[in-house]
């Protein structure tokens, strides 16, 4: 019985020479590697613009530039892209939206129904969702923020809210234009032409899309081509 009680002891202050040893060298390694650096996105969650790592509000943003990569191209190609997030067509209207948010909305767009979910372009709040699905032209960012959030944003909030903020005119010159052209003679195009008209005092902006193409099904009952597209669209803005 007294044979086991050494080894066991010169194990013990084995193990503890080893960690004594090797504690040192972990906590003197220097911190060569860094990390990938994230992007700063500003939003307005919280009624003043402030980056979203700061934000203490479960945000979804979308800069321009993150809309054209990912070919977000309408209110309801958002919630492909937004976690919990469910963007449809309400049944019997076709230009209101059905928005549900972590399980929660409301299905039906009529005058007495409101709705769980918050939606609001450049801070006009959209009481009823009908004519709530259009296609994004000039648009800067998207924001959707998980709820509730009827202390900032008041009722109608209690599921979160969409924000989408358009782009305004600066004292650049700026000017863009793209085209597609698909199956079913599908041609969408879009332009924008923004800059000075007093250098620091006025600046405007004009932009427009045209979304157009024939219908991708045919109606035996109708006797023709249906969900074909005719959109379109014109936006001017003005900073003084």
């Amino acid at each position: 019985m007294s044979r086991p009680l050494p080894s066991f002891r010169r194990l013990l202050l084995t193990a503890a020479s080893a960690a004594a040893l090797a504690s040192p060298a972990v906590a003197q390694a220097p911190q060569t590697a860094q990390g990938p650096a994230l992007e700063e996105i500003v939003v307005t969650a919280q009624r003043r613009a402030e980056t979203l790592q700061r934000t203490p509000v479960s945000v979804t943003a979308f800069t321009a530039e993150t809309l054209a990569n990912r070919q977000i191209n309408n209110v309801i190609d958002t919630a492909a892209y937004v976690p919990n997030l469910v963007i449809e067509t309400t049944t019997g209207v076709p230009n209101a939206a059905r928005i549900f948010l972590r399980g929660v909305g409301e299905d039906i767009a009529q005058p007495n129904a409101d709705g769980a979910v918050g939606f609001d372009v450049d801070n006009v709040f959209y009481a009823r969702t009908n004519g709530a699905l259009f296609d994004f032209n000039d648009i800067e960012r998207i924001e959707v923020l998980r709820g509730p959030q009827g202390t900032l944003y008041g009722r109608n909030t209690s599921a979160g809210a969409v924000k989408i903020i358009s782009r305004k005119p600066s004292n650049d010159l700026e000017a863009s234009a793209e085209g597609t052209f698909g199956r079913f003679n599908r041609f969408d195009f879009k332009a924008r032409i923004a800059g000075p008209i007093v250098k620091d005092k006025l600046a405007v902006s004009f932009s427009g899309l045209i979304r157009e193409r024939d219908g991708t099904s045919f109606s035996t009952t109708l006797g023709k081509s249906v969900n074909d597209k005719d959109v379109k669209g014109f936006r001017a803005s003005a900073l003084y």
